[in-house]
């Protein structure tokens, strides 16, 4: 079901999610001014509400699932690039580094064992680090990319992967929502929207916080996924030599 609605999983929870979330400022100020000015109509206080969070939603889900997730995910992807040196730091490259002490020097040589096995692919020696570092980060981020397809569909490492790719849309676009929510924070003051004013200025406060901590953030689930990415690496091709 998910599937046809969506795409997969991950286009659900990693990208039209967090842009439902990040135009909640937009969704909040427009359930605002509906309420203002449907006054008029002759319905209770709450039934407003109610029509205005349902019509915001019902504006913001399509809005955000057709228009406006592929930006949240550029957002994301240019964070990346930006922290990550266009990929040649990520964790799951970085951690397979010799400068690297996430992982021992000897399940560095069991993975490497592993890659030469499987894929038939020769990862750098310490020698070849210390003389090119950046084409060996390349030879490595070429190779990761190489096992990806063959391990994805591992539930766990689905699972974090959509970690990932959600905390990292979300963090991509925050500066431009935490302007968005304060702006429409002022618009609900002006107009005397006290309730609708805190709301924003609650979200606009834990997208600061986000937008503050972004690189703390997208380090440490970067990390997670790396550590599952090459644990179901070794436990699947790890077994299939041995078997």
């Amino acid at each position: 079901m998910l599937e046809k609605l969506f795409g997969s999983e991950y286009e659900l929870k990693a990208r039209y999610v967090p842009t439902l979330v990040l135009v909640s400022p937009l969704i909040i100020v427009a359930v605002f001014l509906f309420d203002r000015y449907s006054s008029s109509l002759v319905v209770g206080k709450t039934v407003r509400l109610m029509a205005g969070a349902f019509g915001g939603i019902g504006i913001g889900w399509p809005l955000s699932v057709y228009f406006l997730s592929n930006m949240v995910r550029e957002a994301g992807r240019l964070l990346q690039e930006q922290y990550f040196k266009n990929g040649l730091e990520l964790p799951t490259t970085r951690m397979m580094m010799w400068r690297d002490k996430t992982i021992s020097d000897e399940h560095k040589r069991y993975l490497r064992k592993l890659v030469l096995m499987s894929f038939g692919k020769i990862l750098p020696s310490k020698t070849d680090e210390e003389n090119d570092p950046i084409k060996s980060s390349r030879v490595i981020s070429e190779t990761v990319d190489m096992i990806r397809p063959s391990i994805k569909d591992g539930v766990r490492l689905l699972q974090y992967n959509i970690r990932y790719g959600a905390e990292r849309n979300v963090d991509g676009c925050a500066p431009v929502s935490f302007c968005v929510a304060v702006l429409a924070m002022m618009v609900c003051l002006y107009l005397e929207g006290y309730v609708f004013a805190l709301c924003e200025a609650l979200l606009a406060t834990w997208l600061g916080f986000r937008w503050i901590r972004t690189s703390a953030r997208i380090e440490w689930y970067g990390e997670e996924y790396a550590r599952v990415f090459w644990a179901e690496f070794a436990s699947r091709y790890g077994e299939s030599q041995h078997s």
